[in-house]
């Protein structure tokens, strides 16, 4: 009986000295300015903080005591990419419950990573990526040489000696 009053004593002291005086006030406090953040991680990617902002909201909510279906599901979609917001209120059966929403938020957010992957992996194809031309000295410009029709003996003579039959030279 000694030991558990010591212990009461304790527990209120440390909960007066290391916890805010209303500690449901703070919580709805917090809620309110809760977004979802991007975070750079040591490796140099990014997480954009999806599943932080879920567990956050879930400890708020249950510090603040808010069991309000509506005012638990506004506070939540507040603080979202509003992408991930639009994508559930555009279904045909918009969830009811907190529950169903964090379920939903998750799937099409598992989608949208999916999407950002691809997009991320494909590269525009080779035939639309515009060249930048570099010019070769050694080659030939062929718009250059005016063409004359070649004489029976002409050609034979190119044969022989390898040349164009365009600009009668040798070597290509």
């Amino acid at each position: 009986p000694v030991g558990d009053k010591t212990f009461d004593i304790f527990t209120n002291d440390f909960e007066t000295t290391f916890f805010p005086f209303d500690v449901k006030a703070t919580a709805r406090d917090q809620l309110t300015k809760l977004r979802q953040k991007s975070v750079k991680k040591p490796d140099g990617t990014y997480d954009d903080g999806f599943q932080t902002y879920i567990s956050n909201f879930q400890n708020l909510t249950a510090r603040a005591g808010t069991t309000d279906p509506i005012t638990l599901v506004d506070q939540f979609s507040l603080g979202l990419d509003p992408q991930l917001v639009t994508m559930v209120l555009s279904m045909a059966t918009i969830p009811t419950t907190i529950d169903k929403w964090i379920d939903q938020f998750k799937v099409f957010h598992t989608q949208k990573m999916r999407i950002e992957a691809i997009k991320g992996r494909h590269h525009a194809p080779s035939h639309l990526t515009p060249r930048t031309p570099t010019h070769d000295p050694n080659t030939m410009d062929v718009d250059a040489v005016t063409l004359t029709k070649l004489t029976p003996a002409e050609r034979a003579r190119c044969i022989c000696e390898n040349r164009c039959f365009r600009c009668r030279k040798e070597g290509h």
